[in-house]
């Protein structure tokens, strides 16, 4: 099997960041190696001895035969692989998508070896899997209410608070049925900051948006709660 040195660096990489270690913490799981060895192996300089390989794919919960892989990419038609180099994400993302269900490997792990994702984005994967995981059935149901509930006011704020300087900031921007481009609204943003400077800043507080909602959402919890309750007489 092919020894690709790049490809086999992403991967202990991508098992370090996914476990939250740092290359000291990771060298000491894998037979005590040093950090500047790790980063060695990372950057495709150097490849672990099998004794390594086998505990780095210990740790990661993969195979050795995953780690010492080809790179899934290099055999892509021509066609897909200018998707990445374009800059196409959502193309991209399909080719992602493919490859995952074909060779059985997280798409989060597919799409940062390409580039796609940070280790910024995998180290938050990581956390909110680990939040969710470690609650416990009542308290899962209880934050899904919770995040729930925040979309919700969320979308309450920007229908009927809506804060100017944000709806221009939108992808989307429209005057009088014309579309506003970039330049439009960064020079509307600047318009109506001149004009507006002087007023006083009175926008709701977050605690006030949320009592607003609740009220205008009250009679519609009230009127759900009488049509599930069966034993009321009609």
């Amino acid at each position: 099997m092919k020894n690709n040195k790049e490809a086999l660096g992403q991967r202990i990489k991508l098992i370090r960041i996914k476990n939250g270690m740092t290359l000291e913490e990771f060298g000491k799981q894998i037979l005590n190696a040093n950090k500047s060895i790790v980063s060695k192996w990372e950057r495709g300089i150097t490849v672990p001895n099998n004794e390594r390989l086998a505990k780095i794919a210990e740790v990661g919960n993969v195979t050795i035969d995953y780690l010492l892989s080809e790179n899934p990419f290099d055999n892509l038609p021509l066609e897909e692989k200018q998707y990445f180099e374009k800059g196409q994400r959502q193309s991209a993302y399909d080719v992602i998508r493919k490859l995952s269900e074909t060779l059985g490997i997280e798409f989060r792990d597919l799409a940062w070896q390409a580039g796609l994702y940070t280790d910024a984005d995998i180290e938050e994967y990581r956390a909110k899997k680990f939040f969710w995981e470690s609650m416990t059935p009542e308290e899962y149901e209880e934050e899904v209410k919770k995040q729930n509930k925040d979309y919700a006011i969320e979308e309450y704020r920007r229908l009927n608070f809506p804060d100017l300087k944000d709806v221009l900031q939108q992808e989307h921007v429209y005057f009088n049925g014309k579309t506003l481009n970039r330049a439009h609204s960064e020079l509307a943003t600047r318009v109506l900051e001149a004009l507006f400077e002087k007023l006083e800043v009175n926008y709701p507080s977050n605690e006030e948006i949320e009592k607003s909602y609740d009220n205008f959402n009250r009679p519609f919890t009230f009127l759900n709660q009488e049509s599930s309750n069966p034993s009321k007489d009609k």
